[in-house]
């Protein structure tokens, strides 16, 4: 039992990643992928996560909901593992309506290839995560903008769908309708005009 459960979970997760990828930048690898920027060969990949919303949903440039929020970075590549790297998280239209340093991780080797820290977004807000990767003067500074819509966009895209369909139900009844009546007519109209003839 468990050798046929195998291949088929291997098979699942490697359709969800597929289509994460899909879903992502509308193909494969990480040169369609709008979360990752190229360094050279290597590559810097960033998603955001808002368990309290879904904890399998991975967001980039955009997220639905204020709210606590998970920041996970991955550095793609074996020379990025032994790179200096530091990542701001910059919000723009604070209380002050100027810009606001929220998280600031200093320049470091990050061995594990992966930073990540929780931060609580605001409704309607933006920001910015800026990576610099490596010393100056050979360094280079990376930019991922995010912004926070409000709480109806995590359900936009399914309730238009849900509105489609809804409305293509409806024209479809609609037509049924008019098709049964004219139908009924013609009926009538024969009906009316045999007995005339008899």
């Amino acid at each position: 039992m468990s050798r046929k459960i195998g291949p088929v979970i291997g098979l699942l997760l490697s359709l969800l990643a597929a289509g994460s990828a899909w879903a992502h930048g509308g193909g494969p690898g990480l040169d369609y992928d709008p979360c990752a920027q190229q360094i050279g060969l290597n590559y810097f990949h960033m998603a955001a996560y808002q368990p309290q919303q879904n904890w399998f949903q991975e967001y980039c440039g955009k997220v639905p909901a204020g709210g606590v929020t998970l920041f996970v970075f991955d550095l793609i590549g074996a020379e990025m593992r032994h790179k200096m790297v530091s990542v701001k998280l910059m919000e723009f239209g604070g209380p002050t309506r100027g810009t606001a340093n929220l998280v600031s991780i200093p320049s470091a080797e990050h061995v594990s290839g992966v930073i990540n820290f929780s931060v609580t977004l605001q409704p309607g807000h933006s920001y910015q995560a800026v990576v610099t990767v490596g010393k100056a003067p050979a360094s280079y500074t990376l930019n991922f903008p995010i912004s926070v819509d409000s709480w109806w966009s995590a359900f936009e895209i399914p309730a238009l769908l849900v509105l489609v369909v809804l409305w293509g139900s409806i024209w479809y009844c609609l037509r049924l309708r008019r098709e049964h009546l004219a139908l009924l007519r013609q009926t009538g109209t024969r009906g009316r005009l045999h007995a005339v003839g008899a």
